[in-house]
């Protein structure tokens, strides 16, 4: 299979780090692409979006939750989505909660690098006060976590890292029980190796 993808992009990270969990990295190659310049890129996804990854069959997943789900049939161990004493749903929801925070981020961020002019500062305070609406509810949903929490881990460690990555002045480091569980997540080799800063 081939992810395509680039190192500091959040939605990569968390499908390798899925891959990884799931015992699936040596089933995958990473191709790293700028969606933005590689035309050759829309015959993969249309959308020009990454990440995307292509099945040995050639079929192509473009959406990360999809590939996320995909990737979570294959492999030995537990599903991801699996967090006692929840029911899937409640792990959907949790993901979903830091991907949006994530969405809304990354929106920030390519607002920001738009000229001065033509940026959208009402959108921009909406984005913010989204994202720190997002952090509250992250911290109140890690409050009612078990200590290993499958993909909610992964994805909520990945968006507080890409905050701190690219968005230093969100102080997501208030809520002590998200920088606890972050912490001990970003410590590990996997988080080590798939670190954006060093894309």
């Amino acid at each position: 299979m081939k992810l395509y993808g680039s190192l500091t992009s959040p939605y990569v990270r968390l499908c390798r780090l899925a891959a990884e969990r799931r015992g699936l990295s040596d089933r995958i190659t990473l191709v790293q692409t700028d969606p933005y310049k590689d035309r050759a890129f829309r015959r993969v996804n249309p959308f020009a979006k990454v990440p995307a990854l292509v099945l040995d069959d050639g079929t192509a997943l473009c959406d990360s939750g999809v590939i996320l789900r995909y990737l979570d049939t294959l492999g030995g161990t537990p599903s991801l989505y699996e967090v006692p004493p929840y029911p899937r749903h409640v792990a959907d929801s949790y993901v979903a909660l830091a991907t949006g925070t994530l969405d809304l981020g990354v929106a920030w961020l390519l607002e920001d690098r738009r000229p001065e002019g033509e940026r959208a500062g009402s959108w921009q305070s909406r984005r913010l006060a989204g994202i720190e609406a997002g952090l509250e509810a992250m911290a109140e949903a890690e409050a009612r976590l078990p200590e290993s929490a499958g993909l909610v881990d992964i994805a909520f460690a990945v968006t507080l890292d890409w905050l701190a990555f690219r968005l230093p002045s969100v102080e997501w480091q208030r809520h002590e029980g998200l920088a606890q569980r972050a912490g001990r997540l970003l410590a590990t080799a996997p988080f080590a190796a798939t670190d954006p800063r060093k894309g």
